[in-house]
C-alpha cells in the first residue's frame, strides 16, 4: 500500500500544476422564476355578467370612497346548489370590478385540475392590491395586481411563476 502512496501524491501534485481544475458540482436549472415585467389591465366599461357563466365567489370591498368587487365566475351548468361540481378542467374567469360600470380581467381561460382564487389588500402606502394566485397541477403562479388611480388600471407584475413542479395541495378550505 505504501508503494501506491508517492505515485498517487506525484500524479495529484501534477494535475495542480498543469492547470486541471475541477468541475462544478450539477446544479439543476430553477423551476421557480418571478417576473418584473408589468402588465397593465384598464378598467373599462362593465358589459355585465359573462355569458353562460354564473358567479361562483367574490370578495366585496369598498376603496377610495367607491365599492369594489373581485369575482370569480365558472360554468353555468357546473354550479349545483351554489358549489361547484369541478371536473378535471374548468373555465375561470377572474375579475376586478371598481363602482358598478368599470371591470378588467384578470384571468380568463381553461384551468386543468386546479381552482385560481384572488385575496385583496391595502398596504402601507395605501395602494390597493389584488393578488392572483393561480394554481394547478404542475403550475403555480402568483400575480400581484396593484390600482393605479391616475391611469384607472390594474398594474400587474409576476411575483412567483413555478412551473414543472406537483403541486400536493393546500390548508385552505
Amino acid at each position: 500500500m505504501k508503494k501506491y502512496v508517492l505515485p498517487l501524491l506525484l500524479l495529484g501534485g501534477c494535475l495542480c500544476l498543469s492547470g486541471c481544475k475541477a468541475q462544478g458540482a450539477y446544479k439543476p436549472a430553477p423551476t421557480v422564476a418571478a417576473s418584473s415585467a408589468a402588465v397593465e389591465l384598464p378598467l373599462g366599461k362593465l358589459e355585465g355578467n359573462p355569458e353562460g357563466m354564473a358567479l361562483y365567489s367574490a370578495c366585496t370591498f369598498s376603496y377610495g370612497g367607491q365599492d369594489w368587487a373581485v369575482e370569480s365566475y365558472v360554468p353555468a351548468e357546473l354550479m349545483l346548489d351554489g358549489e361547484l361540481m369541478l371536473d378535471d378542467s374548468c373555465h375561470f374567469l377572474l375579475r376586478v370590478v371598481s363602482g358598478s360600470q368599470d371591470a378588467a380581467v384578470l384571468l380568463d381561460e381553461q384551468v386543468q385540475l386546479g381552482v385560481p382564487a384572488a385575496d385583496v389588500w391595502v398596504d402601507g402606502q395605501e395602494q390597493l392590491h389584488v393578488t392572483l394566485r393561480d394554481v394547478r397541477t404542475a403550475c403555480y403562479q402568483v400575480t400581484d395586481y396593484v390600482y393605479r388611480p391616475e391611469r384607472h388600471a390594474m398594474v400587474g407584475s409576476t411575483v412567483l411563476d413555478a412551473s414543472g413542479i406537483n403541486y400536493v395541495g393546500t390548508t385552505q378550505r
